[in-house]
């Protein structure tokens, strides 16, 4: 078995959600904007550290290439929005580092790791770097909403923990993770203001402000925790063995982040409605390989 921090927390979230999504290995047909979003960055952020500038370009050029693949018409103009979002972001965040003196060893590389004869933890890694002599993982997050508390969750965060592990085992004198968080913009077009001008502004105000936008934080496990973490992963693995026949729906997730995928599927399951969402190629699309 192989497992991920994704699939583990969807295990914990809604085992009804799990079943759909890693035993029926169903997911929607089209992406939301916010993941879409993040993935834009993340792969934009992978250019930028390679000494490229186009990934925003790239990845939307993609999306719409995806699309048409599929018969489904893609909302121009929505993605004409995005992309230039993420490329204020990205200008922004390429002003804010400017100076930083970083080497980049690897990025998005998926890393695993074998915890029981049948148990491997699996994970793709956004970028190890040495910065300032000292070797961290980074891990890009972009949100719209960096408060006060948005950091005080790292304390508790299993990705953080398993992914940390993850790269101990093929750097060990890593120093520990670096929450790398960039915000999505906090102005809205005013009336009378062309689109021009609103992007122009959006561009003005990540210059002006990087401070607001972009945010980091040094994350560290005590070698307790990480000597933990496999039973940890060990032991979900034998639940979900042990019910893997049983799939009950944990309603209070049900509207977390305004409406669950399956929502309708959870409600009245039928073959024909599984059959408007798309089928997942493999377990774990988002790790280079299955193994």
């Amino acid at each position: 078995m192989i497992l991920t921090t994704s699939q583990i927390q969807t295990w914990l979230d809604c085992r009804r959600y799990y079943k759909f999504c890693y035993v029926d290995l169903l997911k929607p047909i089209e992406i939301s904007p916010a993941l879409r979003i993040g993935s834009a960055v993340h792969y934009a952020l992978r250019y930028h550290y390679l000494g490229k500038s186009d990934g925003v370009v790239r990845f939307y050029d993609n999306i719409i290439t995806e699309h048409l693949a599929t018969e489904i018409v893609p909302d121009i103009d929505n993605i004409e929005t995005e992309r230039c979002l993420c490329s204020n972001m990205l200008n922004g965040y390429r002003n804010c580092y400017a100076n930083e003196e970083i080497k980049v060893l690897e990025t998005e590389q998926t890393i695993k790791s074998r915890f029981d004869k049948n148990v491997w933890f699996a994970g793709k890694i956004d970028m190890i770097a040495e910065l300032d002599g000292n070797k961290w993982l980074f891990e890009h997050k972009t949100t719209s909403n960096l408060g006060n508390g948005y950091f005080d969750k790292l304390a508790l965060d299993s990705q953080i923990t398993g992914y940390l592990y993850l790269a101990i085992q093929k750097y060990p004198d890593i120093c520990g993770i670096i929450y790398n968080v960039l915000r999505k913009p906090s102005i809205r077009q005013k009336q009378n203001e062309t689109i021009e001008e609103f992007y122009q502004r959006m561009r003005n105000d990540y210059l002006e402000r990087p401070e607001f936008y972009f945010q980091r934080r040094e994350v560290v496990r005590s070698d307790k925790e990480l000597v933990e973490f496999p039973e940890y992963v060990k032991n979900i693995a034998e639940e979900i063995q042990y019910h893997r026949n049983f799939y009950p729906r944990n309603t209070s997730q049900c509207n977390l982040y305004r409406s669950c995928t399956f929502r309708s599927l959870c409600i009245e399951y039928s073959p024909e409605l599984a059959s408007t969402y798309a089928k997942k190629t493999s377990l774990h699309e988002e790790l280079d390989a299955e193994f």
